[in-house]
């Protein structure tokens, strides 16, 4: 089942100007989204030539999300992630570091709306300690 609906309706309830940009954004035919073994969506990114790019592991993205946490150094309790992808670091961070702070900085609007049709996101959406710095 496609999630965006879910997610749109969550970001349209805190940021209602950026749901309006993302409803009217349309996506074009370079990504690609795919359910891997794992059964977690990744996307596939199609570029000129037809050479393709994965965002995120093939295989497991979410195990790829765990391991990037794990070795994330955690010295702050305020965290700051350049990319957004299709969110699954920034799940695992939040069930990690539920009371931390995150902001969040993705400069590719049509990837945002690639990874809201690809993951429910919308307990991340809601979190009044996440802040989206998009496009």
């Amino acid at each position: 089942m496609d999630p965006y609906k879910t997610n749109l309706d969550t970001i349209r309830k805190k940021r209602p100007f950026l749901a309006d940009i993302l409803a009217r954004l349309e996506i074009h035919s370079q990504w690609d989204i795919r359910q891997p073994v794992a059964g977690m969506n990744t996307v596939q990114r199609i570029g000129r030539d037809y050479l393709s790019c994965y965002i995120h592991s093939r295989i497991s993205p979410e195990k790829e999300a765990e391991k990037w946490v794990e070795n994330a150094e955690n010295r702050s309790q305020r965290l700051v992630v350049l990319g957004f992808g299709l969110g699954y670091h920034v799940l695992t961070l939040k069930r990690s570091f539920p009371q931390w702070p995150i902001s969040i900085v993705e400069k590719d609007l049509e990837l945002f709306k690639v990874a809201l049709h690809a993951v429910n996101l919308s307990t991340i959406l809601q979190d009044m300690n996440i802040g989206l710095f998009i496009g």
